[in-house]
């Protein structure tokens, strides 16, 4: 009898195991709201203070995240947090979906609104389970996004691109990579990494001219964000300021492994650079929010030294770019088909309708069509009377007249045979990655094929 109580124990081992794990892997959304509220309260106030960019980040003192899970609601802000009653945020239309995100003014204050979603992920949730000093995911966003609303609202910089050219060109990105290879030793102590960063950096604005004025752009706007999140993320964690440390935690979310896209390097390029510059330039943050992309600033007196470059590190970029313009290849090809065909139909989305934020796996230049393509599109537009949600979409993205004032839309393109006809006045269709239920639209301006849905 005593054996098989043995048996039964060990073949129950397993599902404890499991059991124990999946407990081990759940936080409840009250209790991830709190870990941000730790973290605001840590951070928020410092940021708010600090002497060299408080004209830019004095807003935090005053600034609320309000995030929603679509049951729940709280406001939380640099002195704490509170539960607020839901019937409010819930008539705001926005989507509770995780990382969902969109400026808003509540209670006279700046706001930056967070989706959580029904419950934290798995990942996150042992994330936050396993260290104490963890500082949560939505945390990090909701600072990033709040410079990018709020710090860097009346920055006069221009604008830029952040789509590649399909098929990708795996050179840029082994330039480029090298170039944060060398500011991470950098932090580490190579007398002669600057020198080296010096030499990619010229070879990439030298050989790859266009993409550096387009992403110009983007290497202020997004390198200053992401430095400004890495500052609140170390003051909410109590991680030690030292540039092997600030090293360890960038790399943590850029990881050198990883194949970066140019908007991608923007972040880590900035939160690298910045740190850098902040400790060899008291001109240095002033100069980038003016215009200058932190690497051209830090580098611009280094001298050049002629670097080898990493064998195996231009090789596992080569392959990776390849196999992704592959799987591009895929998704983008029949979209370019069918706008390059004369009789498309194109559907004309509104994005002035869009409902919170919009998320993809990234935006393509392709020679044959001037639209820029955005793959992979997660959306939900809210026009007059109705729902558009792309969930894995790849489209287009226009500037137009069509529909009166000119504006940017999303085009959805069909073969004249395939476009809905009107349903009781409305359109409504279901296919992969899209979902339509929108008064009928009105017929564009100067092109029967075009239709336009009403913002």
């Amino acid at each position: 009898m005593r054996m098989i109580k043995m048996l039964v124990l060990w073949a129950l081992l397993p599902a404890i195991a499991d059991a124990a794990t999946n407990r081990r892997a759940t936080i409840s959304n009250a209790a991830y709201v709190e870990r941000m509220a730790s973290a605001s309260a840590a951070a928020w106030p410092r940021l708010a203070k600090m002497e060299r960019l408080k004209k830019q980040t004095g807003f935090y003192a005053e600034a609320q995240i309000l995030i929603y899970d679509g049951v729940a609601a709280w406001l939380i802000n640099a002195n704490g947090y509170r539960s607020i009653a839901v019937e409010p945020v819930h008539a705001l239309g926005l989507a509770s979906d995780y990382k969902t995100f969109k400026q808003l003014v509540w209670e006279g204050r700046p706001t930056v609104y967070i989706g959580l979603g029904q419950s934290v992920s798995e990942e996150e949730a042992q994330h936050m389970l396993n260290n104490p000093n963890a500082v949560p995911d939505l945390f990090g966003l909701a600072t990033h996004e709040a410079f990018h609303l709020f710090g860097q609202a009346d920055w006069r910089l221009g604008t830029g691109s952040r789509s590649v050219r399909y098929p990708a060109n795996p050179i840029p990105r082994q330039y480029r990579q090298h170039l944060i290879s060398a500011l991470y030793a950098s932090l580490q102590g190579d007398a002669e990494a600057l020198g080296k960063a010096r030499y990619w950096y010229d070879r990439w604005q030298t050989e790859f001219a266009l993409e550096a004025q387009e992403i110009h752009y983007y290497d202020i706007i997004e390198g200053t964000a992401e430095y400004i999140e890495g500052l609140a993320r170390r003051f909410a964690s109590g991680v030690a300021d030292t540039p092997e440390a600030w090293a360890r935690s960038v790399m943590e979310r850029f990881p050198s492994a990883a194949v970066l896209s140019v908007d991608g390097e923007s972040y880590a390029l900035g939160a690298l650079a910045i740190y850098l510059l902040d400790r060899m330039d008291a001109a240095g943050w002033q100069a980038v929010i003016e215009g200058q992309p932190p690497t051209q600033r830090l580098l611009a007196s280094v001298a050049q030294i002629v670097d080898v470059p990493d064998a195996a590190l231009s090789q596992r970029i080569a392959q990776e770019v390849s196999a992704r313009n592959q799987r591009l290849k895929a998704v983008i090809d029949p979209v370019v088909a069918q706008l390059t065909r004369s009789d498309t139909v194109r559907l004309l989305v509104p994005m002035a309708s869009v409902a919170g934020s919009i998320s993809l796996s990234g935006s393509y230049q392709v020679e044959q069509v001037p639209e820029e393509l955005f793959v992979d599109l997660q959306a939900r537009f809210s026009p007059s009377d109705g729902q558009i949600t792309f969930d894995g979409a790849t489209v287009a993205l226009t500037v137009s007249e069509s529909c009166g004032e000119e504006g940017g839309f999303v085009v959805v393109p069909f073969a004249a045979r395939d476009f809905p006809v009107e349903q009781a006045g409305r359109l409504r269709l279901k296919k992969r990655g899209l979902e339509i239920d929108v008064p009928f639209p009105d017929k564009g301006k100067g092109n029967e094929n075009v239709w336009c849905v009403r913002v």
